[in-house]
This record gives structure tokens, C-alpha cells and sequence, in this order.
């Protein structure tokens, strides 16, 4: 009863209404969201600016205003109003609360934690409440109980104005435990990880610690917080867990004064990201790889990246120091544009509509330096055996078959956070000389190399008929296959590392902004041939559970 809520027709609504087709009229097949920025969470037409100047005219209302579980509308004199959804659906709201409340009462005896949770969560859902004090509650549950629920008002994409209200959500999940030794090592080495990323000291992540004073921040991570990585089968995906895509993992809670207080729970859908592998990643891997490196592509490297992909989300900047010009009226006597405030905002808040893309480019990223420091030797895991949790050939393993998977994010269309992320990062692996274009059969590094085939494809547009390759028919630039060059993907993503990790930390939009433009909104010629090649493969599951 609790999932079947979720994924009724009226409750589209709840996640900001869909608009997803597929377009297979161009020379690839892409998905196509045609939802506006506003979605469903703020009036249609609703621009930033007109939210800004009302927010500047009541600063009061600001919170409320872009709390994530708030839905913007217009009252009779045409001001701006944030409701609940008890306010702005209220037949529906009361099934939600009445459903959630009943399913916890339900599992109570079985799992009083758990049960609790539930009737807690239902009530605060309802009567519009904080969440902090649910979330919280759910960190704290961490890994005890075999069954697992998420629901609510969670992840921010499509809120594509100020990427601050959460698209309604319920994920049912029951442990699969037999990963435990891995994920417990790498949670473990998560701060000497973090230790080694190319960006401040300042911007560590962690708690504040009771010998600091109030405001301060320093160096050294004294008290980490509880950070949990957890191997679960998703049974029951509804609303944003399952559209446009179904996520293969997420890490929970978003709210950045729950994760300082309490920590993190990161959660890997097993079942989902073996199908996906089996389905999707590895036909297109075998399609783009050179023949040489396509034994690379595994399951297991697929789950070391999307492990390591989430825990990532947790290390650099939360917050993002902000300077702000002072006030004549503060300081009378010196002049304002000499100074400036530092504060610290919430990296989401400072990056706002950049924030999703540049993220989830930042744990790609972050996420395969860990596993190649986990190889390389660089960070150790003292409490485990000698040999690494994560060898070389692993490390090659995961970073050939995210490379795979890079491909198929691109497939969901540039509006996609995941998508953006991903272009972003082909372009700067490939102007770094991380991967090239070679001929298959030939594994030598031609010195024109990648120029070379991107330019014969130019020249050459009437061969490289991209319809014609949709329906069989081949062309001279059919054996053309991406080639790794390992030791240049460590260093060009390291590199790629600092750029975003310093965006989060100086809460630098228009840096953002520049690299997003650059390097992740429009497809290159390669890219485009590598996406009709793998016009054949499915873009994605289509996933049925049985609740019987």
C-alpha cells in the first residue's frame, strides 16, 4: 500500500509532472524532457529573477520560501506563497499520511525502529514539518535492519530555477549483505582519501568539533561523522527513483546540516546495477572500447565506481565561502568597495541551478581517484589485509566500464544533471589525451591521432552518414575504437578534480557556468559517431516488481 501511493497517476504532480519522450527522428536515439525550469514546483513561467526580487522584498519568507518540501504558488493578489502539500493537495496528502503511517504501524512489531521512523516520517510529510528530524532519524538507523524505506520530497533535479525542491520519491530496499568486507574498508579510508584531493584543507568535510568555537572551521577532521555505504536489492522504485532513469544508487540525506550532524547513508541497488551492466553498459562498451581493453568491462568494476561515486558525494566543500561586499552603512568610516564579508552558504545554495550538474560530475570524478589511490598504494586501509580491497586491474576494470557508462548517461539528454556531468568529462579526457580515437587491431599511438579522425570525419560528412549507419549500412570509420591511456586518466582527472572542487569551495557560479558551457552542452563530432553506434542498445530498464 505504501509503494503503490507513490506511483498513482495524480501523484506525478508530487514530483513536478513528466514530459519524457524518446526521439529517434535525429541521427541517434535521445531522451527528450520537455518539462519547463519551474516543473511543477513554482507558478508556469516563473522566472529566478522574479523569485529573487520577491525574496529581497521579504526576506522573511526566504526560508520557507525554498525549503525543499514546498510547493510556490500565487496567492489572490498575485504575491508569491509557499505551501505544503496538505495545502495544495489535500485528498492526496491525507492517503499519503494515512498509507505511511499504517505501513509503520504494520512493521512495528517486527522492527520498532524502523516502524517509528515511518509513523514519524508520515506525520512530518503530512503536516508539512522540517524533515531534519526524520532524516536524522533515518541516518541513525543505519545499517540494523534488513528492510529499508525512503520517502518523500528528496532529490532537487528538476528544479531547474534554484535546484532546491525536492521531487517526491519512495525506494523500498532489503540488504544484500555479501559486499559488507568491501564497503566497510572503503568507508574506512574515506578521510585519508580525502586527504590527498587537490583543494583546501579548510574544505574537508566533518563535524565541527566541540573544541572549536562557534563559526570556526579548521584544518583537521577530529570527530568524522558516521558515514555508511550499504549493498541493498531495490524491490519497489516509485516516482523519482524510477523516471526519467532508474538510479543504480543514491546518497541520503541532501540536507547538509543532517549530514554535519549526523552523516551520511549511501545505498548501491545490486539487482539494478547488474542488469543495467548485462542490459546496457557492457554492449555499449563493447561497441566503443578498443578490442584490446573491452575484457575490462565487468560487473565488479561497475559496482567499485557507483561505490566510490556516492561515498564522494560526501568529501570536498559543504559549504562554500562567499564573499560578499560590505556595507557603507556597517563600516562608515572606510570605503565598502575595499571590503568584503567571507561567509559560508551551503554549496547547493551558492551554485544553485549548476550545483546538480557540477556535483555529479565532482563524484564521478573524485570517485575514480579514489579507487586509483586505493591501487596505487596511496591510501591504505591499516585495519584490513595487506593486499588492497582494490588492485590495478580492478582499477582498470572500473574506470574502463565507467567510461562505458558515460555514454549511456549522455543518452538521457543535455538537460540531465548525470548527462551534463558526463560530457564534461569526455571532453576533458579526450583534450587530455586520456582516451583517443585509434583504429581497432592497432594498439601504437598515432601522433595526429585524435585530430586526425575528427577531422576526416568533417571532411568526409557525406560518408559518415549517420541515418544510413541507424540502418546497417557501414562506412570507413567503422573500426575507429577508444583507447585508455591509464596513467594520463589519473593525471587529466586530477586535474578535472581541483577545477570542481575549488567551484564548490568559492561557490564560484560563473566558473560553473564557463566549465559547463565548455565542456559539457554541446556533443562533439566523436561523440555523436560513438552514439550512433550504440543506437541499437537499450537506453534503459524497464523495470516491473512484483508485489504479490
Amino acid at each position: 500500500m505504501l509503494c503503490d501511493l507513490i506511483n498513482e497517476r495524480d501523484a506525478v504532480l508530487l514530483f513536478g509532472g513528466r514530459n519524457i519522450s524518446i526521439d529517434t527522428s535525429g541521427s541517434f536515439s535521445v531522451v527528450v524532457d520537455k518539462t519547463p525550469p519551474e516543473a511543477g514546483f513554482y507558478p508556469p513561467g516563473t522566472t529566478v529573477n522574479e523569485i529573487n526580487e520577491f525574496i529581497s522584498a521579504h526576506p522573511e519568507k526566504k526560508k520557507l520560501m525554498m525549503r525543499v518540501d514546498t510547493i510556490v504558488r500565487k496567492d489572490t493578489e498575485n504575491n508569491f506563497i509557499a505551501q505544503t502539500i496538505r495545502d495544495t493537495w489535500p485528498e492526496l496528502a491525507k492517503r499519503l499520511y494515512f498509507h505511511v503511517d499504517l505501513a509503520g504501524r504494520l512493521i512495528s512489531n517486527e522492527d520498532p525502529e524502523l516502524g517509528n521512523y515511518l509513523i514519524k516520517r508520515a506525520s512530518a510529510l503530512f503536516k508539512g514539518k522540517p524533515l531534519k528530524q526524520t532524516d536524522e532519524m533515518w541516518v541513525e538507523l543505519g545499517e540494523k535492519h534488513d528492510l529499508d524505506v525512503v520517502i518523500g520530497p528528496i532529490e532537487t533535479y528538476e528544479d531547474k530555477l534554484f535546484g532546491a525542491k525536492g521531487s517526491w520519491m519512495c525506494a523500498v530496499m532489503l540488504r544484500a549483505p555479501k559486499e559488507e568486507t568491501k564497503t566497510k574498508s572503503l568507508v574506512r579510508m574515506v578521510q585519508a582519501v580525502e586527504a590527498t584531493l587537490p583543494m583546501k584543507k579548510k574544505w574537508m568535510w566533518r563535524t565541527k568539533s566541540s573544541e572549536e568555537k562557534e563559526g570556526e572551521r579548521t584544518a583537521e577532521r577530529k570527530n568524522p561523522v558516521e558515514m555508511h555505504l550499504e549493498v541493498v536489492d531495490m524491490i519497489y522504485a516509485g516516482g523519482r527513483v524510477r523516471t526519467p532513469s532508474v538510479g543504480m544508487a543514491h546518497n541520503l540525506p541532501n540536507d547538509p546540516v543532517v549530514k554535519e550532524k549526523k552523516g551520511s547513508r549511501n545505498h548501491l541497488f545490486a539487482n539494478i546495477i547488474k542488469e543495467k551492466m548485462k542490459v546496457i553498459i557492457r554492449p555499449i562498451g563493447m561497441k566503443i572500447l578498443h578490442s584490446s581493453q573491452q575484457h575490462l568491462l565487468s560487473e565488479t568494476g561497475m559496482m567499485d565506481h557507483v561505490m566510490l561515486h556516492e561515498l564522494s558525494h560526501s568529501l570536498g566543500p559543504v559549504y562554500s565561502d562567499i564573499s560578499k561586499p560590505i556595507p557603507s552603512f556597517a563600516l562608515p568610516s572606510l570605503s565598502s568597495k575595499q571590503l568584503t564579508l567571507q561567509s559560508q552558504v551551503p554549496v547547493r545554495e551558492a551554485l544553485t541551478d549548476c550545483f546538480s550538474s557540477i556535483e555529479e560530475c565532482k563524484a564521478d570524478v573524485v570517485g575514480q581517484l579514489f579507487g586509483w589511490r586505493v591501487a596505487d598504494g596511496i591510501v591504505q586501509d591499516l585495519d584490513a589485509e595487506k593486499v588492497p580491497v582494490i588492485d590495478r586491474d580492478e582499477a582498470m576494470e572500473m574506470s574502463a566500464t565507467h567510461l562505458a557508462s558515460l555514454f549511456r548517461s549522455i543518452r538521457f539528454g543535455l538537460k540531465s544533471a548525470h548527462a551534463k556531468g558526463s560530457l564534461i568529462q569526455l571532453n576533458w579526457l579526450m583534450e587530455n589525451g586520456a582516451i583517443s580515437l585509434r583504429v581497432d587491431g592497432n594498439e601504437e599511438e598515432d601522433e595526429n591521432g585524435n585530430d586526425a579522425f575528427i577531422k576526416s570525419i568533417r571532411k568526409n560528412s557525406n560518408r559518415f552518414n549517420r541515418r544510413k549507419m541507424r540502418n546497417g549500412s557501414s562506412t570507413s570509420f567503422d573500426n575507429l575504437r577508444l583507447f585508455i591511456d591509464f596513467n594520463r586518466w589519473k593525471a587529466s582527472l586530477n586535474d578535472l578534480a581541483s577545477i570542481l572542487l575549488h567551484i564548490e569551495g568559492e561557490g564560484d557560479k560563473e566558473a560553473a557556468k564557463q566549465l559547463i558551457d565548455k565542456y559539457g552542452s554541446r556533443l562533439p563530432d566523436w561523440v555523436e559517431f560513438y552514439l550512433v553506434q550504440v543506437d541499437d542498445v537499450a537506453i534503459d530498464l524497464n523495470i516491473h516488481f512484483n508485489l504479490d
